[in-house]
């Protein structure tokens, strides 16, 4: 509509200066003629003519210098016309025709009239040079003002005219075109808009269902297309987030909470639903501080990958050991939309780290006693050795001793055999046979101080295998505690195996600490076991050496009645043989007697000698287990050392 109006407005105003022009170029025609052959008063004639006939035009004819030479206002003769001129533009136009020929025309407001200036620049030709001269390329200029106020103000009025009826027609046009868009657009538009905000609401089940084949039917098909996508991805978001098994948080880019899990609210014991903490900042959220800056926060802040462990308290006031990862997260044109913060909880691995620890120092504990106890069982055994060195020496002589005794009554055998068929020969025999029968009482004597001496050695060793066997039941009950305690860390260590590998990445570290201390259990359980077979085996041969002992304190028993016997014996041979020289009647008889008794004494004499061979037979044996027992108490603090060792090694690794 503009354009149309400016366009018939040009054409209006080119018809005008056209016209005017026409106007002028006649007027100059005019006042050629006595202009050429330079008569003055023809001249000022023509322009008196044009002030009668034409009032409403104002000429002026100027010099090349532009002082007005003729004018239709006789007031202005002889003066510069841009002196005269009010009109900037069109003075402007004049003194721009003064330096090079011109013929134009302008439209100025003078007075409240419009006004067409024109300027028409007079050449100087070969026919004008006989009045001006050939100096001057320019003799001067016509400048004529015609008022086209009517022209004008009728051309407005046409303009107007044709401006309301062009607008009444443009309002009717666009009436009828928005009756008819919307009749068959807004009311889809509308529709779809509609359709669109409740999709913006949140209402992801609407259907975009235009009708048609046109761009807008083709638009809401994109649309309801977009939405189907868009409600694709929500749900596979939405299923990816409550399908997290694990604590999680999401902040967004101003550090406020999205989203959370129940998960992270059992993890902290907060009562309230995940949904009331929507909108806080993660810092009130975990620590009740608005302005802390958390691992999530960080990750949004440095726009990276952030892993940490820390120590939480719950709303219930109780601790929590977790690992926080913090990951930022972008959009498809890399704008930070916040950060994903997950959380491992490795409470159960830090207290059963601690109960390892604690266990450890126990098992430290236990083997630092039971090397205690095998030392003393090796001090034991020491003393045992060295008692049964004497006993067995005391064995050596109390054998050396019976067979001198069993000569000896050889030897008396022999004389009382002597007396029995040399009774004559009685008397002077009897003083030999009573110093022989002293003698003879003498070693009985010394064989019953020496089997005395050895069941009291054999009594003594008794007590210390006892007492042995009594240490062995003690560190096999150490052995079954450190056994109890071995697998119950094997167990705990499992356990916490288990965690570390529930923990993920974080715990690796863990589970390489709980599989060293799993096997350190295995090691300390195999320790134990060889231990115990060690120490059965010590049992074992302090109970057969209490038997035997007991066996060899019945013998020696058995051993010096015999002997008090035989010193009885001898007693009543001595006092027979004092006796002698009153009883020489009766000498074949009591020598048979002798005989006889001497015979049994020889007897018993060699079952004395039998009983203290096998005495110091079994001397031999129990010394031999008595070292045994030593190596097996020796092999015992080197198991319970090594044991120790690898629980100090385990100790100091996790």
């Amino acid at each position: 509509m503009t354009l149309e109006y400016a366009g018939v407005k040009k054409l209006m105003t080119d018809e005008i200066r056209s016209s005017a022009h026409m106007e002028t170029g006649l007027i100059y025609m005019g006042i050629e003629k006595p202009m050429i052959v330079g008569d003055n008063k023809g001249t000022a004639d023509e322009f008196s003519k044009i002030k009668s006939k034409f009032g409403h035009i104002t000429a002026y004819m100027t010099s090349y210098a532009g002082n007005i030479t003729y004018s239709t206002d006789d007031t202005t003769l002889r003066k510069d016309f841009a002196a005269v001129e009010a009109d900037k533009e069109l003075a402007g136009l004049h003194v721009r025709g003064l330096k090079q020929p011109i013929e134009e025309a302008i439209f100025i407001d003078q007075n409240g009239k419009k006004i067409l200036g024109s300027v028409f620049s007079i050449a100087n030709q070969r026919r004008c040079y006989h009045c001006h001269g050939e100096s001057e390329p320019i003799l001067g200029q016509l400048v004529m003002k015609l008022d086209v106020t009517n022209a004008w103000t009728a051309m407005e009025n046409q303009l107007l005219r044709s401006s309301i009826m062009g607008a009444v027609g443009l309002l009717a046009l666009i009436a009828f075109t928005v009756l008819a868009i919307r009749h068959f657009l807004i009311r889809r538009i509308s529709r779809l808009v509609a359709n669109a905000g409740q999709v913006a609401a949140g209402n992801l089940a609407v259907e975009f269902d235009q009708q048609g084949k046109d761009e807008l039917a083709t638009l809401s098909t994109d649309i309801g297309k977009m939405v189907a996508q868009l409600k694709d991805k929500l749900g596979f978001s939405e299923g990816v987030l409550n399908g997290i098994a694990a604590p999680c948080l999401i902040i967004g880019a101003d550090k406020k909470i999205l989203w959370l899990n129940q998960h992270l609210c059992d993890l902290l014991e907060k009562t309230a639903k995940p949904q009331s903490f929507l909108g806080l900042t993660s810092g009130k959220f975990l620590w009740n501080d608005e302005n802390r800056e958390t691992t999530a926060v960080r990750a949004v802040l440095h726009r990276k990958k952030f892993v940490a462990e820390r120590e939480l308290p719950t709303e219930k006031g109780n601790l929590r050991y977790v690992t926080v990862t913090a990951t930022p997260f972008f959009d498809m044109d890399n704008t930070l939309m916040g950060s994903v913060t997950f959380w491992n909880d490795i409470t159960e691995i830090r207290k059963n780290q601690r109960q390892i620890e604690k266990n450890g120092a126990m098992v430290a504990r236990v083997a630092e006693n039971a090397g205690e106890i095998a030392t003393h069982l090796a001090h034991i055994s020491d003393q045992l050795l060295e008692r049964i060195g004497h006993t067995s020496e005391g064995t050596a002589n109390q054998q050396n001793r019976i067979r001198e005794t069993a000569t000896a009554i050889e030897a008396m055998n022999a004389s009382i055999v002597d007396v029995a068929r040399n009774a004559g020969d009685a008397s002077g025999n009897a003083d030999q046979a009573r110093q022989r029968a002293q003698s003879g009482q003498k070693i009985t004597d010394q064989s019953i101080e020496a089997i005395a001496d050895v069941r009291k050695h054999t009594t003594t060793m008794s007590t210390g295998l006892h007492d042995l066997g009594s240490k062995a039941q003690d560190v096999g009950k150490i052995l079954g505690i450190i056994s109890d305690i071995a697998d119950q860390t094997n167990l705990l260590a499992l356990n916490a195996a288990i965690e570390a590998a529930r923990a993920g990445e974080a715990g690796r570290g863990f589970a390489v600490v709980a599989d060293e201390v799993r096997k350190l259990a295995e090691k300390t359980m195999q320790a134990t076991m060889e231990v115990s077979s060690a120490v059965k085996g010590i049992q074992d041969s302090a109970q057969s050496n209490i038997a035997l002992m007991d066996e060899t304190d019945a013998s020696v028993q058995q051993g010096v009645e015999l002997v008090t016997q035989a010193g009885e014996a001898l007693q009543e041979i001595v006092t027979q043989v004092m006796q002698t020289a009153d009883m020489i009647g009766i000498i074949a008889t009591t020598a048979e007697k002798q005989s006889a008794a001497s015979e049994e004494i020889n007897g018993n004499i060699g079952t004395v000698d039998s009983i203290a061979l096998d005495i110091s037979n079994a001397m031999t044996e129990l010394g031999a287990t008595a070292r045994e027992v030593a190596q097996m108490a020796a092999d015992l603090r080197e198991t319970i050392a090594s044991m120790s060792n690898g629980n100090g090694n385990g100790h100091s690794g996790s």
